[in-house]
């Protein structure tokens, strides 16, 4: 199953595959509000993992950029993945420093559980 969803500059692939609910972020997001934009559907995400039991994956590997704006959206998206109990893995690419850069951050401000598992992905 795979749904996509063309949102400006931004493309979300959601597929459901053996490592669960899988979101691709292709594209940019530079939306002034991209909370209105996103919330619909990584809300969506949040329930339809739930519902199969089973894991949420956020790709990030092939997405070119994202502003400031989402950094707020994403924050708020784990917080709600982490009060629904959802397991929630996030790939982002080392190779592209600003993704490092927010990712190496964001796992080193938050308290490890077992629920969540950043990868970085190359080199």
């Amino acid at each position: 199953m795979s749904d996509r969803h063309q949102l400006g500059d931004l493309l979300l692939q959601v597929i459901v595959d053996p490592r669960g609910v899988v979101v691709q972020w292709h594209g940019k997001s530079v939306a002034m509000d991209p909370q209105s934009l996103l919330d619909p559907y990584l809300s969506e995400v949040i329930v339809r993992a739930r519902m199969l039991r089973v894991g949420l994956m956020h790709d990030f590997t092939t997405l070119d950029f994202f502003n400031s704006s989402t950094i707020s959206t994403l924050l708020r998206h784990f917080r709600d993945v982490e009060r629904h109990e959802v397991p929630i893995h996030i790939r982002y690419s080392k190779a592209q420093r600003w993704q490092r850069t927010f990712f190496d951050a964001f796992g080193c401000a938050r308290e490890s559980t077992a629920r969540v598992r950043i990868e970085p992905i190359g080199s």
